[in-house]
């Protein structure tokens, strides 16, 4: 993997713009590395708008545990996709794609350099590589009976059954992806590596990474958890229960929303159950950031298209 200057970067990206018809920017990595930044930077530079890649931050109601950025940090810079669901709702990866290229196209439509920024490489992949999908109606049976497992029990079901999924999916923390997978098999007979395949792409793509050494990310990562507690992580997530579990976190537990899997809001149940302390809490949110992070960079690491940028740049 070979790290460039954030200098000799905007060079190739200034050119490939230039012959490019059909621009589509991709700022990608690992959550805590400074990507939202990256992107308004580049919007800023080249005339682009943002549109969010985060399979959390398009959800309503999570702010704080979902690092979403601030109209501060947007910098004046147009961001699409932001907070755009309910919690209640389920969002597939077909209908994002739905949505995502539906903003790529109105943005090129109007010469503006559409940016597709975030952590969710598989919601990436899927615009990027421009997926066909399999129309595979949900099992709620089987979807209940799956997620009594643990992710290492549905990663071993998925490996028997579809080892091209397991490989693309070993390293991925979001139960739904896996479930969706068997969910498939179960119900096609044939794994969902043979029935979603990429087409050919809609876009010209140049892919950015913001890269850290581990520690100095660890580091952020570490920081950033820090200031989202002080910053009111606690109440965010008593508010959400207050608002549609009765007051009772309990309950909460009960409603298995995928946006309510988010790193920040998970852990902090147990804490206002009464189940750990206050600094347990916190070293549980670090790690489940940091565990993240590890496990987007063994996937992203293996994308040669990826310009990977050295951070902090050397201007800094």
């Amino acid at each position: 993997m070979e790290v460039h200057s954030l200098q000799s970067v905007l060079s190739k990206l200034g050119k490939w713009l230039t012959d490019s018809e059909k621009p589509l920017l991709v700022v990608c990595g690992a959550t805590g590395s400074g990507k939202s930044d990256l992107a308004v930077d580049l919007a800023q530079q080249f005339g682009g708008e943002v549109i969010n890649a985060d399979s959390r931050q398009i959800y309503q109601e999570i702010y704080i545990g979902n690092a979403l950025t601030t109209r501060e940090q947007q910098r004046g810079v147009p961001h699409h996709l932001l907070s755009y669901s309910p919690l209640q709702q389920t969002l597939s990866v077909s209908e994002y794609k739905g949505l995502a290229e539906g903003m790529i196209d109105e943005l090129q439509g109007r010469r503006s350099l559409p940016i597709l920024c975030g952590g969710s490489v598989m919601w990436i992949d899927a615009v990027v590589d421009n997926y066909v999908i399999p129309q595979v109606p949900p099992n709620s049976e089987l979807r209940d009976r799956l997620g009594l497992l643990s992710i290492d029990e549905l990663l071993g079901q998925l490996e028997q059954r579809d080892p091209a999924s397991h490989e693309q999916l070993k390293n991925c923390s979001n139960r739904r992806y896996i479930i969706r997978a068997l969910e498939i098999f179960e119900q096609t007979g044939k794994p969902k590596s043979e029935l979603a395949k990429r087409g050919k792409r809609k876009y010209e793509v140049f892919k950015v990474a913001p890269h850290w050494e581990r520690q100095q990310l660890y580091d952020r990562i570490n920081r950033r958890a820090e200031e989202q507690v002080r910053a009111g992580l606690v109440e965010e997530v008593q508010g959400i229960i207050d608002r549609h579990a009765g007051a009772d976190p309990h309950q909460l537990l009960t409603l298995n929303w995928p946006s309510l899997s988010s790193i920040g809001c998970k852990e902090v149940i147990p804490f206002l159950l009464g189940q750990q302390p206050n600094d347990a809490m916190l070293e549980h949110v670090k790690q489940a950031n940091r565990n993240y992070a590890k496990r987007q960079l063994s996937w992203l690491r293996r994308d040669p298209e990826i310009h990977w940028v050295a951070m902090p740049p050397a201007s800094a």
